[in-house]
């Protein structure tokens, strides 16, 4: 196999499935009535910057290293609202892995197989409650605010 189109196809799995991802809190952000959602793919200077579906979408100069979505509410943010945002990029790339192995033959071609194991990464990565540093999984999140909300209905 050609080793620049292995680099090239790994390019665009990573950005694929990143978009993937934040697509799914994007979509969880939009289920619990948050507004002034923003996409952003990767890091450094932003490159493009545009909008579809009252969704900011940035895209960065080295678009290959994360992602993130932010968004805004008008009342004082739920936990479980925060919990179910978190919760709904993991599902997102784990219905993606699904709806792979159901409907295509993944071993067809190295590129479906690895847009199939970086789908799934995305999600046992991020279904782990893992904090490193400032960053925190999405497990991570959800555990803290599934807690948070406990305690404030403890205090009823």
């Amino acid at each position: 196999m050609n080793v620049l189109l292995f680099i090239l196809t790994f390019v665009i799995v990573v950005f694929i499935g990143t978009l993937i991802h934040e697509l799914g809190h994007a979509i969880g952000a939009k289920m619990v009535s948050f507004h002034d959602i923003k996409i952003s793919i990767g890091s450094g200077i932003a490159k493009r910057s545009f909008r579809i579906f009252g969704i900011e979408w940035i895209v960065h100069r080295i678009f290959l290293f994360g992602g993130h979505t932010s968004y805004k509410t008008k009342q004082a943010y739920k936990p479980l609202d925060i919990a179910f945002v978190a919760m709904m990029g993991p599902l997102l790339n784990g219905l993606t892995v699904f709806l792979l192995v159901i409907f295509t033959n993944i071993y067809l071609h190295y590129s479906l197989y690895l847009f199939f194991l970086f789908n799934a990464w995305l999600l046992i990565a991020n279904i782990f409650p893992l904090q490193w540093n400032e960053k925190q999984s999405d497990g991570y999140v959800i555990l803290q605010q599934i807690r948070e909300h406990m305690h404030v209905q403890c205090k009823k």
